[in-house]
């Protein structure tokens, strides 16, 4: 890293990989002088940008940008003789660029709409080995807020490809728009709603090739239940759109801005046999290129990358998100449906390698009624397949417009405990009054099948 190429990372004024975008390394001249007094190899292999000429993999263009972080890497945020990330609890640490965490710096407010893209390329031999690698995110610039939007590899229990969108709602400290004060001081308090695109190995399989991520939003600091609310995070990964959200955007305070590089939990893997020396001999390696903003999608030249807008705009699909971080239902959550309804359950396979659904069997029925806000199984169905110790626990809550979420520990034919299960009900276009849903159960790579509970409840005249 030379001193020169901290502004603009060094890219020449008209080359693709950023877009006349104003970017800088996000670390400062005291971590950088502490980082040169103790030879840290990071200066030095953090960043660098690399060419199509020499061979290195460039989505589009003549460059792209080259990121790698060991295991024993700190200091990047060294300020007042701490090395902050590194002292955290889990550790932490990071190489990073973007627009920056001041009061003055460029990015997105209020009310303003916008499309990106970005390409991310891990190297042909890429094996996860670490507990979660957060490779782009649209950060706060008040520092005191959490993160809005990450782009990660995780390895926890429903670990892969994920896409965490930051909501203070629902999380353990109640509704504290992302920060609360304790004991004097501010201190991050959020939820986060994970969408997981793919399995940690179908994310493995994707090394060596260029994933490509389009991201549509319109930056919204009015909470998600607001009349006026007009937030949106819509996101395509590699031509097909992956999340449609719509709801806060932003945080009451500051911009949305953007930065990416790596940034890690120093950690082993999720049930791995590494140790952590094992890991010092394998460094993350993470390249980044095609990093565009503009106000309309047409404006990004999807064409260069092989998409369209017009294609990509007649998508609806959007995967059911995971709520973490939190032990309450989100704010918001009173259900408007009023009456009695027969509510089906199914059990639901489908073949990953072909996408076909091998069973769609039907299960049971209960009867439940919502009054006021309040859902009330008036009869439960019998079923060995989805007990009804599970079933009476489930909770509703309502979702985005007229969605309906259920969330509990189903069971399916299973002896042991499960983990918990969400299914976003939609409204069945083709059957007024019916609201029809699936929620992912389980996923067993090895015989390439992922098992669902399906849900359709249907309103009785």
């Amino acid at each position: 890293m030379e001193k020169n190429e901290n502004f603009n990372l060094g890219i020449k004024k008209g080359d693709t990989t950023i877009n006349g975008l104003k970017f800088r390394i996000h670390t400062k001249k005291e971590p950088y002088l502490n980082a040169v007094k103790n030879n840290y190899g990071w200066i030095d292999y953090g960043y660098q940008i690399v060419y199509a000429d020499d061979g290195a993999p460039v989505r589009w263009g003549d460059t792209a940008q080259r990121f790698e972080l060991h295991i024993d890497d700190c200091g990047f945020l060294y300020k007042k003789g701490k090395n902050r990330d590194c002292l955290r609890d889990p550790k932490r640490h990071r190489f990073e660029v973007g627009q920056g965490h001041n009061k003055k710096t460029s990015g997105y407010s209020h009310k303003q709409e916008y499309w990106y893209t970005v390409s991310v390329y891990f190297p042909k031999d890429f094996k996860m080995t670490r507990e979660q690698l957060t490779f782009f995110q649209f950060h706060s610039n008040q520092g005191e807020f959490p993160p809005i939007l990450l782009f990660m590899l995780d390895t926890y229990s429903k670990g892969g490809l994920a896409i965490d969108i930051g909501t203070s709602e629902g999380s353990s400290t109640g509704n504290c728009e992302g920060v609360k004060v304790d004991k004097g001081k501010q201190k991050q308090c959020n939820a986060y709603l994970k969408h997981t695109l793919l399995s940690l190995s179908e994310a493995e399989a994707l090394a060596g090739t260029w994933i490509d991520f389009v991201i549509h939003v319109k930056w919204d600091k009015r909470a998600s239940d607001h009349k006026k609310n007009e937030g949106l995070f819509k996101v395509w990964m590699n031509g097909q759109q992956q999340i449609d959200y719509k709801g806060q955007t932003l945080w009451r305070k500051g911009k949305a801005v953007m930065q990416y590089g790596i940034y890690e939990r120093v950690g082993v893997k999720k049930n791995s046999d590494l140790t952590l020396n094992d890991l010092r001999s394998i460094p993350s390696i993470v390249y980044h290129d095609e990093i565009w903003a503009k106000k309309e999608c047409e404006q990004l030249d999807l064409e260069r990358l092989g998409y369209s807008c017009s294609e990509l705009k007649k998508q609806t699909h959007s995967i059911i998100p995971r709520l973490e971080g939190t032990t309450t239902k989100p704010k918001g959550g009173i259900i408007q449906i009023e009456g009695k309804y027969q509510l089906k359950w199914y059990w639901v396979n489908e073949n990953t390698k072909t996408n076909n659904i091998t069973k769609n069997m039907f299960v049971v029925f209960d009867m439940i009624s919502f009054q006021k806000g309040i859902a009330t199984f008036d009869k439960f169905g019998s079923s060995r397949m989805i007990s009804n110790k599970y079933r009476e626990k489930i909770e509703f809550y309502q979702g985005e417009g007229e969605e309906i979420i259920i969330t509990g520990n189903l069971d399916l034919d299973s002896q042991q405990d499960t983990e918990p299960v969400t299914i976003l009900l939609k409204p069945d276009l083709d059957n007024k009054g019916t609201y029809v849903g699936m929620g992912l159960w389980s996923h067993n790579e090895e015989k390439s099948k992922k098992e669902y509970i399906k849900a359709i409840l249907v309103p009785i005249n």
